[in-house]
């Protein structure tokens, strides 16, 4: 098995949910954020960034300045995991089917920077991807700043492999009406 570790987003202010933690939404009978640790299993490392998080093997960590978006929570995972290790799994709390990407995520990386997820509708989902731990810190780096940065104007400057996945892989819990569906459709 492919050697990687894992960074999982579980901040943002949730406002479409009300304000509420993403990461403790039951869906199939256990959180979202439960869901996103199986996937992340396999990782040597777990960076959870975000709500504070206490479980064995996992680092809980959080952006600073809080809710500074995507791009500075990936920058507050990388500071949080150990060097040493190439390839990074990063993934939003709100996606539970995702471990069924992480296969072919980690096959399809390649000689390319990272491998990220596109949806049935042919919409990339860098949230559910795995990158070169040197590329995305070199990206980071090229940012005027992380802190409410766009996940576009990061991966632009990436060299990326992209990945049509499964029906449904994506599925995520933006809204309440999007739980729901999850709900309905789970497993």
């Amino acid at each position: 098995m492919t050697v990687f570790d894992a960074i999982i987003l579980t901040g943002g202010r949730a406002e479409r949910l009300g304000g509420v933690d993403k990461g403790e939404i039951d869906v199939g009978g256990r959180s979202l954020l439960a869901h996103a640790l199986d996937a992340a299993a396999p990782a040597r490392a777990v960076a959870v960034v975000g709500a504070p998080v206490e479980r064995t093997r996992v680092i809980s960590t959080r952006e600073e300045p809080p809710d500074g978006g995507p791009v500075a929570g990936i920058e507050a995972g990388l500071k949080a995991l150990a060097g040493g290790v190439n390839l990074v799994l990063v993934l939003a709390v709100d996606t539970p089917r995702a471990g069924a990407a992480l296969p072919e995520l980690l096959a399809a990386v390649g000689p390319s920077e990272g491998a990220i997820a596109v949806d049935e509708g042919g919409r990339d989902q860098p949230l559910l991807g795995v990158y070169r731990r040197a590329a995305l810190e070199a990206a980071i780096a090229r940012l005027s700043s992380a802190h409410g940065a766009s996940m576009r104007s990061l991966l632009r400057q990436l060299a990326l492999t992209r990945v049509p996945v499964a029906p449904g892989v994506t599925l995520d819990a933006d809204t309440w009406d999007d739980v729901r569906k999850l709900r309905e459709r789970w497993p």
